[in-house]
C-alpha cells in the first residue's frame, strides 16, 4: 500500500468525515482496535466510546475508502505503507513514537477530540 490513515475514533462526528474527505485518496483506513485502546489506559475510560467494529461499519457506509480495518496491536508489525496519515493527537503521536520511528508520518492538524 502507498498511503494509509491510522486514527483513534471513539465517536463519529463531522471532524472525522472532513479528515477522510481530505485524504480520500488513501488506500485504507485503520481504526484503533481494543488492544491499542487498552494499551493507552486513559482511552479505555472514555464512556462515550463506540466499539471499533461499530465505527468500522459506520465508516464503510460512507463509501469513502475501499478498505476500512480495525487495527489491533499484533497487526502493527505487518502494516506496510509508504505514507501514513495520522491526526495530530497525543495518542497517535505516542503510537508513532513506539512503532513508526522509521516511517514517513503526515500529521493532520484537524481537531477531533
Amino acid at each position: 500500500m502507498k498511503k494509509i490513515i491510522i486514527a483513534y475514533m471513539p465517536v463519529l462526528h463531522e471532524g472525522y468525515r472532513k479528515l477522510f474527505e481530505k485524504h480520500k485518496d488513501a488506500d485504507a483506513l485503520y481504526i484503533f482496535g481494543d488492544s491499542l485502546i487498552k494499551k493507552y489506559d486513559y482511552l479505555a475510560k472514555e464512556i462515550r466510546q463506540l466499539a471499533p467494529d461499530l465505527v468500522k461499519r459506520a465508516v464503510e457506509s460512507w463509501k469513502i475508502f475501499n478498505k476500512v480495518e480495525v487495527l489491533e496491536e499484533e497487526g502493527l508489525v505487518n502494516l506496510e505503507a509508504k505514507q501514513i496519515i495520522m491526526p495530530d493527537e497525543d495518542v497517535c503521536r505516542l503510537l508513532a513514537d513506539e512503532v513508526f520511528k522509521n516511517k514517513k508520518i503526515i500529521w493532520d492538524p484537524i481537531f477531533l477530540r
